[in-house]
């Protein structure tokens, strides 16, 4: 990490960025469809053109002051002068993974594992990942409320139809900062009331009050909620919305015909390798990756070349407006399906959508499943439809299933009873019967983290 601040050519660039950002995110009309018309429909070789632009800045830039970028970049024999081009990027930058962070972070007693270009100081905030797949990692920002990353979150909630005077749900998500700012971008008032575990009845009375128009669910909130919707007429309170997000998990298919028979649209959101979110438009066909922001590559899960337009393969990210610590060619083990071909929706950024994790899979006695399949025979059983569960995995290859189940209280007589359908349900799924511990609804609930309940665990 440097002692000195950003550089005043990265730093200079950094603010023509933001003071482009509110100037252009005030002329849009409430009947545009576009938050950024420019910026949302850019030709692909102006995106390109930006692009690389921006990572002949950003790596000697990231090599000088980034401990971990320059640890990388020497074990792999490459220098800044090397990259001359995007191709060259793409060919020659080594990767960053999770691990190297975290190891980095372990070894030299650095919070930021390496990754910091600045001092301290200079962060505004410091956000961490939910730790579902290990512990969680941290990540400075420099941020105000006008910065690229709002206006980019402010382009999706605009496409979900968030309107200046509109209330809107303040997000419970910490993860990447105060995400109301991109509700202010939009003109838009944020409610912050509680919708957290636990919190949602308490917001349902916010939602009677003020009519918001938005908020962002995950998982334990859709168990929550369907709870909730036993005393609650769900349609009426939900009536003034104009669509919600989902994000943190896969969304099952009972959870979304729930959402939709209350009348919610849902938009599903993601993340882009920690750097940035990407949202699903009205045409439900991908996840927009904003391409001003980050740089998306698929690669194979299993070695370093791309993959074609349209296959599976791990997403790498790379920072392109964080200059405190930037990700690098970061390996997020995400596989993904990624297409730069416009969208209906006349968008020009690169869609994606999320498959998996390279580490879901896993294999008992040869039956080879993922969580999903868990998820999908635990709808079938009423008491477990919300398929709140966790599968306890040390390592990949396992000798016996061992899945934490949640039940709901209310609608069981007999927890035996539920063992049997359960252990059924799930054994017809993947083709292992599984070792069974059952947990109250609220118990497993308890163990959520970050807005969502890890579904691997070691323990």
């Amino acid at each position: 990490m440097s002692d000195e601040g950003p550089p005043p050519r990265a730093a200079k660039q950094a603010e023509r960025r933001l003071e482009s950002v509110p100037e252009a995110s005030r002329k849009a009309r409430p009947d545009d469809r576009f938050f950024e018309p420019d910026i949302e429909t850019m030709p692909r070789t102006w995106i390109a053109t930006r692009q690389e632009q921006r990572i002949l800045e950003l790596v000697p830039y990231a090599y000088e002051r980034s401990a971990l970028v320059r640890k990388k970049w020497d074990e792999a024999g490459v220098k800044p002068a090397d990259i001359g081009s995007l191709a060259d990027f793409s060919e020659r930058a080594p990767f960053i993974t999770k691990d190297d962070i975290r190891q980095f972070r372990d070894q030299a007693g650095d919070p930021f594992g390496g990754l910091m270009c600045a001092r301290y100081s200079d962060a505004t905030t410091v956000f961490s990942t939910s730790g579902t797949t290990g512990d969680a990692t941290l990540y400075a920002h420099a941020w105000d409320r006008w910065h690229p990353f709002w206006a980019a979150t402010a382009r999706d909630l605009w496409e979900i139809g968030v309107r200046p005077g509109d209330y809107v749900l303040g997000s419970g998500f910490k993860m990447r900062g105060p995400l109301y700012h991109a509700d202010q971008m939009c003109g838009a008032i944020p409610l912050m009331v509680n919708t957290g575990v636990g919190g949602w009845a308490t917001a349902l009375d916010a939602i009677r009050r003020y009519r918001p128009v938005y908020a962002t669910l995950t998982g334990l909130a859709v168990a929550e909620l369907d709870h909730l919707s036993r005393s609650h007429d769900m349609t009426d309170i939900f009536s003034s919305f104009k669509g919600v997000s989902f994000a943190g998990e896969p969304l099952g298919a009972r959870a979304r015909r729930q959402l939709s028979s209350w009348g919610l649209e849902v938009y599903v959101w993601t993340s882009t390798g920690d750097v940035t979110a990407a949202f699903e438009c009205g045409e439900h066909d991908g996840c927009h990756a904003w391409e001003d922001c980050v740089l998306l590559e698929a690669v194979d899960p299993a070695g370093t070349a791309p993959v074609a337009d349209g296959e599976l393969g791990e997403l790498v990210a790379t920072s392109l407006d964080n200059l405190i610590t930037p990700m690098v060619r970061f390996r997020s083990d995400d596989i993904i399906r990624m297409t730069t071909q416009p969208c209906a929706c006349g968008r020009t950024h690169a869609r994606f959508w999320p498959v998996g994790r390279k580490g879901d899979e896993t294999i008992v006695a040869g039956h080879s499943f993922v969580p999903m399949d868990i998820w999908r025979a635990l709808e079938q059983v009423p008491e477990t439809a919300t398929a709140l569960f966790q599968l306890v995995r040390p390592a990949r290859e396992i000798d016996e299933l061992k899945v934490r189940v949640g039940y709901d209280p209310e609608l069981t007589s007999s927890v035996p009873d539920v063992r049997d359908r359960v252990s059924e349900a799930i054994t017809a799924a993947v083709g292992v019967a599984p070792v069974l511990e059952l947990l109250p609804e609220p118990d497993l609930l308890a163990r959520g983290r970050g807005g969502k309940l890890p579904r691997v665990v070691k323990v």
